[in-house]
């Protein structure tokens, strides 16, 4: 984001946040206890020299909870945190020289260096973490972690990443991993609404930054723009689902096993399944067109069999790629290209 959302005027002058790049100095014996890099950013690591041992805990909802209530306690420094009873899943990942680490989204971990070593790395918000960015904003302001320590400019970035996002999914140029988290950001950016005014005019301030976004998006309150972020969401979504039955990449393959019908998504309705023997992959690239399903049908029927066909349906029910594997005992009068290990493709 601080690359593609970050304003650039903004960058041009040096107010952005100055966190992707660094080089980190270690001698050996230095360990860095249990911690979540600040607002939930993904981190990356490369070993110039020396070697590093990372401890990683994933960031489920139990393990954070054990996490946060770790922090808050008294004896924090004489418990070590993975010894918790209900923390759930510890790796251990040795990174020597040469070699590149990430660490997605959220990751609570500790770092041992067992000898001098010398490391660059960086941090980083996206668009694939979005809730679990605002989980950890959200664990930082409970726990009260030190302005110092935080994300730079975390508010900030959140707005323009809204604005960004509205903007992209009315022209379709996202894509669904992205939207995962966007109702989550609206609801905060809700949270974060300011009224005009005060320190409105102040550049880097948050009403400001929000009055930006607000005009980007030609939207007169916080509320609008929100709700439009998830209404633009919802449609896109039903666009797709819509979209996911028409965009078909047919491809059949053709088996001369004597096996039974495989019925994994039969009852979607998408093949007729009376008496086919025919295997089928459904995946969603190629579109289908009326005349290809015809075409498709005719082929099918004309070996012999008038129970299998592609629905007139088909776009409207299904909606995640599904495979389709109906055995066909040999036809002596079909000829079949390739027929290595019982099995070919027709194009």
């Amino acid at each position: 984001w601080i690359d593609n959302i970050w304003p650039t005027h903004l960058k041009a002058i040096g107010d952005y946040p100055r966190v992707q790049y660094y080089c980190l100095t270690s001698t050996a014996g230095c360990y860095t206890d249990f911690h979540v890099d600040f607002g939930g950013t993904s981190v990356w690591y490369h070993i110039l020299s020396g070697s590093k041992v990372f401890l990683l805990v994933p960031p489920s909802k139990g393990n954070l909870q054990v996490y946060e209530d770790w922090l808050c306690s008294q004896n924090q420094s004489e418990v070590f945190y993975p010894d918790l009873p209900k923390v759930k899943g510890v790796y251990r990942v040795v990174l020597n020289r040469g070699q590149t680490l990430v660490i997605p989204t959220g990751y609570i971990h500790a770092v041992y260096t067992p000898e001098d070593s010398v490391v660059i790395g960086g941090n980083f918000l996206h668009g694939l973490g979005v809730e679990g960015q605002l989980d950890v904003h959200c664990l930082e302001t409970r726990t009260r972690v030190p302005a110092k320590f935080r994300f730079p400019h975390f508010v900030g970035m959140m707005h323009y990443a809204g604005a960004d996002y509205l903007k992209r999914i009315m022209k379709n140029e996202v894509c669904e991993a992205e939207l995962n988290g966007i109702d989550q950001l609206a609801d905060a950016l809700q949270t974060w609404a300011v009224q005009p005014g005060g320190d409105a005019d102040r550049v880097g301030s948050v009403a400001h930054t929000a009055r930006e976004c607000l005009q980007q998006c030609d939207c007169d309150d916080v509320t609008k723009m929100v709700n439009l972020m998830k209404k633009e969401k919802q449609q896109w979504c039903e666009k797709q689902k819509e979209r996911s039955g028409r965009n078909l990449k047919l491809s059949l393959k053709l088996s001369l096993d004597t096996g039974d019908v495989t019925k994994s998504a039969a009852s979607k309705g998408v093949i007729s399944l009376q008496k086919p023997k025919l295997s089928i992959n459904l995946t969603k690239n190629k579109t289908l067109h009326s005349s290809e399903k015809e075409q498709f049908n005719d082929n099918v029927n004309g070996y012999g069999n008038n129970d299998t066909a592609i629905n007139n349906d088909v776009e409207d029910d299904l909606d995640t790629p599904s495979d389709f594997k109906i055995v066909l005992p040999p036809n002596p009068s079909m000829s079949i290209p390739s027929a290595t290990n019982n099995a070919a493709s027709l194009n």
